[in-house]
């Protein structure tokens, strides 16, 4: 279940339902995402991840908001180790490269705003 470039004005989703879609579909890999939300330069994605699990190294070209929701997380950037535990938000300015462990199983809420490409 995704929504992108919704052509109504509300959107409601049920993490609930979502959750259970991704925990089946995480059994494969270890973790499974799902976009909720795109239009022009922001995205919003759900992710499960399995204990032991992981998001490889990687940098996106605008704010990246990480919000955990559920589990424990740890996000390595080259400056700190973050330690992310349900209810906390780290803020990473563009280009952090950064990776993603789940510690335990974790539901993560990942919102990015795109920087503007140049002409």
């Amino acid at each position: 279940m995704s929504a992108v470039e919704p052509n109504f004005p509300e959107q409601l989703f049920s993490l609930a339902q979502l959750d259970e879609t991704l925990r089946a579909e995480s059994q494969t890999t270890g973790r499974a995402q799902t976009v909720l939300f795109k239009r022009g330069n922001v995205r919003m994605l759900l992710f499960y991840f399995q204990n032991g699990s992981e998001l490889a190294q990687h940098a996106v070209n605008g704010v990246a908001i990480i919000h955990a929701l559920e589990g424990h997380l740890t996000v390595q950037t080259s400056a700190k180790n973050h330690v992310l535990r349900a209810g906390e938000v780290l803020i990473l300015e563009p280009k952090v490269a950064h990776d993603v462990k789940a510690l335990a199983d974790s539901r993560m809420l990942l919102t990015v705003h795109l920087e503007e490409k140049s002409p």
